[in-house]
């Protein structure tokens, strides 16, 4: 089965028990649903070897909505693991969420301002501080026009799915790689090992039917946002990671200049102007 309609069979088959969940078990379900159908897509598409590395993973759900950061590789004897916390779950979707009413709506400015009010919410450490949702920042009379629309709630859980596999596949090539690296690898060695684990997950992507360039203008996206907040509060910690344009326009270069190229003509030049204003 192609990947994307296996996203399509997940928003079938799983809405009910994702609206029926609390907030935090949806996003579980999420990864949940990655390690069930996904991780065998993956598998099935790699040689011996690999196969054997990813079989070995465990994709572990943290119940952390304040860490917004969280999502690494490690190993322990023959035990692979993947961590992802229910923080940055959430920070991504709400990204997804503000991507597409800024595109909606032409306001250059809601990403900005609404992830520095998100940041310093959550890095307060105030437990009672509101994670307000993006539509407050709105003007009141564009309210209406996104709230209960199909159209763009489907959009959104596309586009965030698209995004997590995409994420998620990369932890993935760290562990099929076995290229994992810790605090005290020389800079050259880290930076090349993420380099290789992108490249790794947009070739079993393309195998797998999934084009990544959505995704990876997503998690970009993301990316950015967690640099400029960092960069204002002198703390970077990202520069071994190729740059998050970089990562967005190989995305896009998959998708969009392979076979599918006709077929996504449209779409591949709204996403191209996308990465144009990037910055």
């Amino acid at each position: 089965m192609a990947l994307s309609r296996v996203i399509l069979f997940f928003f079938i088959a799983f809405s009910s028990k994702i609206l029926a969940a609390t907030w935090e078990e949806s996003l579980s379900n999420s990864v949940q649903y990655y390690s069930d159908e996904v991780i065998p897509l993956l598998i099935a598409s790699t040689g011996d070897e690999q196969k054997h590395r990813i079989k070995s993973i465990e994709i572990i759900v943290k119940k952390n909505p304040a860490d917004v950061r969280a999502l690494f590789v490690t190993s322990e004897d023959e035990r692979r693991f993947i961590f992802v916390t229910t923080g940055f779950l959430d920070a991504l979707f709400r990204y997804v969420d503000v991507f597409l009413m800024q595109e909606e709506f032409g306001r250059s400015d809601l990403t900005k301002k609404y992830f520095k009010y998100f940041f310093d919410t959550v890095y307060s450490g105030d437990s009672n501080a509101p994670k307000l949702p993006v539509i407050y920042f709105l003007p009141k009379e564009k309210r209406d026009n996104w709230v209960e629309n199909e159209r763009l709630e489907a959009a959104k859980g596309v586009m965030y799915l698209s995004a997590l596999i995409v994420i998620l596949t990369h932890e993935v090539a760290h562990h099929a790689l076995d290229n994992l690296y810790g605090p005290l690898t020389p800079f050259p060695e880290k930076k090349s090992s993420e380099l290789a684990s992108d490249e790794w997950a947009y070739d079993i992507l393309d195998k797998v039917g999934e084009g990544p360039a959505v995704g990876a203008i997503i998690g970009a996206g993301l990316i950015l946002e967690y640099e400029r907040y960092e960069n204002l509060n002198d703390n970077v910690s990202l520069r071994h990671h190729p740059a998050p344009v970089s990562r967005a326009e190989n995305g896009w270069k998959r998708t969009c200049e392979g076979e599918l190229k006709e077929k996504l003509k449209k779409p591949c030049n709204i996403l191209e102007k996308i990465i144009e204003n990037m910055d």
